[in-house]
């Protein structure tokens, strides 16, 4: 069967067998991400060590970092991250948080070919999930264990519902209108999922990015019927409850939260944070959308005329959800590229309709233009020459360069050979196999060579080794670089306990006649103040650091025999406890 755009007659509806192909082939792409082993960054340990801790103190409702309160996320992603962790049996390894992250990106693919599988049939609906799989930010997610993944997997499933809702069951909807009457579950769903977008990364993005395409669509068509389907005041009621739920505990508990919610929502709109001009996602999408971008914008082109002209069409939904998004998005100063992440499904629809297209095409040029040798060497050529200038900025070793300028033109002729079949699945599938082949070898390389955290974690490794049982361990709040902190508690020692600032060694709680702290050699002056820092290890120069002063140390402290201890029960703050601001030191 060839590749199809929309057609009446080869709508055929995704098998059982086509979401076990689906889900095989994500686990290929992200279980390799998820088990090569690479080192966390300090944005992504955030989550795992909520997570670290959660399972350790069965507090399910406030995630904590050090004991403190964690609560510029809501909790979510950390019970799901624990769900998998606690049939492991532990959540200190890079894989155990990474692979509920590859389950859910996973979840995300086969809801996009569901929703392409309406429209455009079987066969280009897998086509569809698979061009997901493989755009770049997708990819580079579907096993990142932070926040964004999760979110994503419930915006897509709001607006995909909303959508299954709008395409599938119209007809039943036009029954029940009234603000308060009754309507299906399907409907009570797509609000309780609009709820829960306020339960994975934090209050108000999620719900407006779902928001976004919903209104756009129902206001371009200007039905009053569609809008009073939504116009229900029980859903609505709903959606308050479960997007309220958390934040008016953690309000009833912390009332400073507050500031933190004004802090991080409103320098998104006017502020500094993340601040980036209005153009930002036109710059960013060739990349986050690569190696489909040229076939998502054909596939913009072929859907033009029905978008722009026929209402209710499916490729007038296509377009509210993947270019509204994103010019909605470019209002507010706060920007970043993982933000179109949730308007990826869309675009993965269109590059399906694109490439279909791109590949017809290329089926009628005559048969001297269509061969894949005289191809693979125009395009190996280029690609080996853009490698050879880059290779000195790379960070790669000089020896693996005759190796890559070997393997790039087989790989660019095996690509050639791959779009120039006649048979439209071979096509397809011998292609994204080539793009996921490709993927997993960069980020080996990657992981292998331009891994930044290695040497650090060499250093914690050594600092593991070197603590001996029984000894408390302090880890000092990373003053340099805040969210390091959550990195360095999730590969320390289990025993380790966050140390705010250095005044903490006062407490009285501190029975002990010495302790081992690791902080930054800068501290060693202050640290004088409590007893005599001992030297343990040493870090290396490592990444971010400016100074020799800068260096991680790991310090035995023989404490004073006259230090004046205090009782200390101090409750940071929401905004101390994310690092926005200095923790106080105790009187």
């Amino acid at each position: 069967m060839e590749l199809q755009g929309r057609d009446p007659l080869r709508r055929e509806p995704l098998r059982a067998g086509d979401y076990g192909l689906l889900a095989l082939a994500c686990m290929a792409l992200f279980g390799f991400t998820a088990f090569a082993g690479k080192m966390l960054s300090g944005h992504q340990s955030v989550l795992p060590q909520n997570a670290r801790e959660m399972l350790a103190n069965h507090d399910w409702l406030i995630p904590r970092i050090g004991g403190q309160p964690w609560l510029e996320r809501p909790p979510l992603p950390q019970w799901l991250v624990v769900g998998f962790a606690a049939m492991v049996g532990r959540c200190d390894s890079e894989w155990i948080v990474r692979v509920p992250a590859a389950l859910v990106g996973t979840g995300i693919v086969l809801l996009a070919a569901w929703m392409a599988s309406w429209w455009y049939g079987r066969t280009l609906a897998l086509f569809a999930g698979l061009i997901l799989a493989t755009m770049w930010e997708f990819f580079s997610y579907g096993s990142n264990p932070e926040a964004d993944i999760y979110l994503c997997l419930i915006i897509n499933a709001a607006v995909i519902q909303f959508a299954f809702l709008e395409f599938q069951r119209r007809p039943a909807l036009d029954e029940g209108l009234n603000p308060l009457g009754r309507r299906p579950w399907t409907v009570l769903l797509f609000f309780v999922l609009l709820g829960m977008t306020n339960l994975a990364k934090g209050l108000i993005f999620g719900t407006v990015m779902v928001g976004v395409p919903v209104a756009l669509y129902l206001l371009w068509n200007f039905d009053c019927k569609a809008i009073l389907r939504f116009t229900w005041l029980w859903g609505l009621a709903v959606f308050v409850v479960v997007s309220g739920a958390w934040p008016a505990v953690i309000y009833s508990l912390y009332p400073d939260i507050t500031e933190l919610w004004r802090s991080d929502y409103l320098e998104r709109l006017s502020g500094n944070h993340v601040a980036e001009p209005r153009y930002y996602y036109l710059m960013a999408f060739p990349w986050v959308t690569m190696p489909w971008t040229v076939p998502a914008l054909v596939g913009l082109g072929l859907t033009a005329r029905k978008a722009l002209g026929q209402r209710h069409s499916p490729e007038r939904f296509l377009w509210c959800w993947a270019v509204g998004t994103p010019l909605v998005f470019s209002i507010p100063n706060g920007k970043h590229h993982h933000y179109l992440l949730h308007c990826l499904a869309p675009w993965a629809a269109l590059a399906a309709l694109g490439s279909a297209q791109l590949w017809r095409w290329a089926c009628s040029w005559p048969g001297w233009l269509r061969a894949p040798v005289a191809w693979g060497v125009i395009v190996s050529a280029a690609a080996d020459t853009a490698l050879y200038l880059a290779w000195p900025r790379l960070g790669i070793p000089s020896w693996l360069l005759p190796i890559m300028l070997t393997l790039v033109p087989l790989w660019m002729l095996a690509l050639c050979w791959a779009f120039l079949q006649k048979n439209g699945q071979v096509a397809a599938g011998s292609t994204v196999a080539l793009w996921g082949l490709a993927f997993c070898g960069f980020y080996y390389l990657q992981m292998e060579y331009q891994d930044r955290y290695r040497v650090e974690n060499r250093f914690l490794e050594e600092v593991r080794a070197a603590l001996p049982a029984g000894h408390p361990f302090f880890v000092k709040f990373d003053n340099v670089h805040p969210l390091e902190t959550y990195r360095l508690l999730f590969y320390s020692d289990k025993q380790a306990t966050l140390l705010p600032n250095l005044s903490f060694l006062r407490d009285d709680r501190i029975v002990d006649t010495e302790a081992y702290i690791l902080t930054r050699y800068h501290d060693l002056p202050e640290l004088a103040k409590y007893g005599t820092p001992h030297v343990v290890l040493l870090s290396e120069s490592m990444r971010g650091i400016t100074s020799p002063q800068d260096r991680r140390v790991l310090v035995r402290l023989q404490f004073h025999e006259n230090l004046e201890r205090r009782a200390i029960n101090v409750r940071l703050s929401p905004m101390q406890a994310v690092g926005r601001e200095p923790t106080p030191v105790i009187q």
